[in-house]
Formats: structure tokens, sequence, C-alpha cells
């Protein structure tokens, strides 16, 4: 398949690197030999590559995280520039184009203007896609911590910024975003439960 770098966000030293099939638009987790992450610098949004992969089995997936494949090989074919990428995506992805709150299937609540999905509030069927803002996004300087994208219109939502990559210190309105969720984690909130937050891991214009 040929598949288009749409997202690389950190994870320790290493990257999570999102990607799409540009015939199918499909979403792909790309992971590397043992199901390691890649490097940071394997991938880069914009690239295209030929690949050929292998789903990750049936009894290993726990949703909403169903779109991790492990790359068995590639070959880079050549590279696009952001509008160009912003096309191919738009070309086989039906983005969001809801309200906020309605993202990720409805399942989204909030808590203290942080967003997640739980356990107890459904699990939606996937883990990231894109989302056409419906209202504008600015970016806060957290020292010490992710930058987070802030709402200034209800739901006040606050969402880290997880990309490698430059982002815009605003959003506007109509813009492509790429959203994702982290993994399940068990904090020490009440009631108890596990909870994916929703974080911004790219942006397209």
């Amino acid at each position: 398949m040929e598949a288009l770098i749409v997202g690389r966000t950190h994870m320790g030293a290493q990257a999570c690197v999102g990607a799409i099939d540009v015939q199918s638009g499909r979403a792909l987790r790309l992971f590397h030999r043992f199901w390691t992450y890649p490097d940071t610098h394997d991938y880069l949004v914009g690239q295209l590559w030929d690949l050929e992969v292998i789903g990750r089995p049936q009894n290993q997936i726990t949703p909403p995280h169903v779109e991790d494949v492990l790359v068995s090989s590639r070959s880079l074919v050549g590279a696009m520039t952001l509008p160009e990428a912003k096309a191919a995506v738009l070309s086989v992805v039906d983005p969001w184009t809801c309200a906020l709150p309605h993202v990720f299937e409805g399942c989204v609540v909030a808590q203290n203007g942080r967003p997640f999905v739980s356990e107890d509030a459904g699990t939606p069927s996937c883990s990231t896609s894109f989302w056409v803002a419906d209202r504008p996004f600015e970016l806060q300087i957290v020292e010490g911590s992710s930058d987070r994208y802030m709402t200034h219109q209800q739901p006040f939502w606050s969402m880290p910024y997880v990309g490698l990559d430059p982002t815009p210190t605003r959003i506007e309105a109509g813009e492509l975003v790429r959203l994702s969720l982290a993994g399940w984690w068990q904090g020490s909130w009440a009631p108890p439960g596990k909870r994916c937050y929703v974080q911004v891991s790219g942006t397209f214009g």
C-alpha cells in the first residue's frame, strides 16, 4: 500500500507515527520489528511510503486503539507539502464536521476542561481521525509539560499538543486538525475507571 505520514507524536525517545492508506483512507499506526516504536527520524509528516504491513493480532488489540500495523518492508516514494498532504487526506477521509463535544462518536466527556473517553461513557471505534475545527484554539505554552490548545468558547476544553513537529499558535475555525486518544490510563480520580485523553496530534491548516 501507499501510505501518507500524517502525524508524529512523542513516545519517549521514539515516535508514535500515524499514517493513512492513500487509496482507502484507512488509519494506520506504524510499528517496526518486535512491535517497537520507530525512531523519530524514520518518518516525516508529508512523506509517502510504499509499505507492506501486518495487522496486530486481534487478541492483542484494545479498542479504541485499533490502528496498529507492523511494517515488514518499506520504500520511500516521495514527499508532499502540507497543503498537498491536506488535499490528499481530504480526498479519501471524511473528517468530522460536528461540534467539538461530538468528536469520537460522541463518547467524549470532560472534567476540569480536559476531554477524555472512559469505560463508562462508551468506547469509540477509532483512536484517531481528522476534524474540521468548529472554533478557534490558542496554544498555551506550559513550562515543564505539554503545550495545550485552549478553546475560548463553551465547552472550554484544554487539549495537549503532543506532536513532534512545529505547530501554529492559533488554529482557526474551519482548519483541519488531527485528533488522537492517549492510551488507557488509570488515575486517582473518582469514580475510578480508565480514561483515554483527547490530544491534538497534528494540524493541516
